[in-house]
C-alpha cells in the first residue's frame, strides 16, 4: 500500500513539475492574480464613510461603495471589482468579486458603485477595492 501511495506521489510530483516547465509560474497561476494597475486608467475612489452596521437579528451589514472615474480621452471598458476586508493586521477576512456598474465608461465619465454582503466577519476593519482579473471574464 505504501508503494501505490509513494507512485501516486510521485507522479503527482512529475505532472506538477511538467505543467510548471509547459507553462511557466506566471502563465500557469495568471488566473488568480488581481490585474494590475497598468491594465486599465481607471481610478477608484472609495467613499469616505463606509455603511457597516450589525442589524437586529445581529448580523453583520457592510456595504463598499465609491466612485470609478475614467480620467483618459478614450472610452474604456469596466471590468469586475475585487472587494477585499482585513482585519487589523492586514490579513484578508473577507473579499467578493463585484460586477462592474456599467460595461463601459465614457472619457472624463464617473460612476458610483455601491454592493452590500451580509455575515461580514466582525474582525474586518480595514476596505481595499481594486480591479478583478480580467483574464477571467
Amino acid at each position: 500500500m505504501w508503494t501505490i501511495a509513494a507512485i501516486a506521489f510521485a507522479s503527482l510530483v512529475i505532472i506538477g513539475g511538467g505543467a510548471l516547465y509547459a507553462f511557466g509560474p506566471s502563465n500557469l497561476f495568471k488566473n488568480y492574480q488581481m490585474a494590475s494597475v497598468d491594465d486599465t486608467p481607471l481610478l477608484i475612489e472609495l467613499s469616505e464613510k463606509q455603511d457597516r452596521r450589525t442589524l437586529q437579528d445581529g448580523t453583520e451589514y457592510f456595504a463598499a461603495s465609491g466612485t470609478i472615474i475614467n480620467p483618459s480621452d478614450t472610452e474604456q471598458s469596466v471590468p469586475s471589482m475585487l472587494v477585499i476586508l482585513r482585519d487589523a493586521s492586514g490579513r484578508i477576512v473577507y473579499s467578493w468579486k463585484m460586477k462592474a456598474p456599467a460595461k463601459s465608461l465614457a472619457p472624463g465619465a464617473r460612476i458610483n458603485f455601491n454592493e452590500a454582503k451580509l455575515d461580514v466577519p466582525r474582525a474586518a476593519s480595514q476596505l481595499e477595492v481594486g480591479w478583478a482579473d480580467v483574464t477571467r471574464e
